[in-house]
């Protein structure tokens, strides 16, 4: 079970799935805006479902093609289903 691989693999002391509390302020500095109200803006920093870029397709794109955000960190937005570890249950 996935649950059971991530217990395993992200709990060494090294590596963890972060939270929201943490990814949220990560993912705004990204420069992506939020409810995408600057489409262009959000577009230079991450891929979306129906992106020109992409052809339309729903296919993962290659890590680091779009800038990095304010905090130098690449692809907080868009291209994969974004996990967070969350203590409250939900998904």
């Amino acid at each position: 079970m996935l649950t059971d691989y991530i217990a395993t693999n992200f709990n060494d002391g090294h590596n963890y799935l972060t939270n929201g509390y943490y990814w949220t302020p990560a993912d705004y500095a990204s420069g992506a805006i939020r409810n995408y109200e600057n489409e262009t803006e959000t577009r230079i920093v991450g891929w979306y479902q129906g992106d020109l870029d992409m052809g339309g397709s729903s296919t993962l794109m290659p890590v680091e093609q779009k800038n990095a955000g304010q905090l130098g960190l690449y692809d907080m937005s868009g291209n994969v289903w974004e996990w967070c570890f969350t203590v409250n249950g939900s998904n």
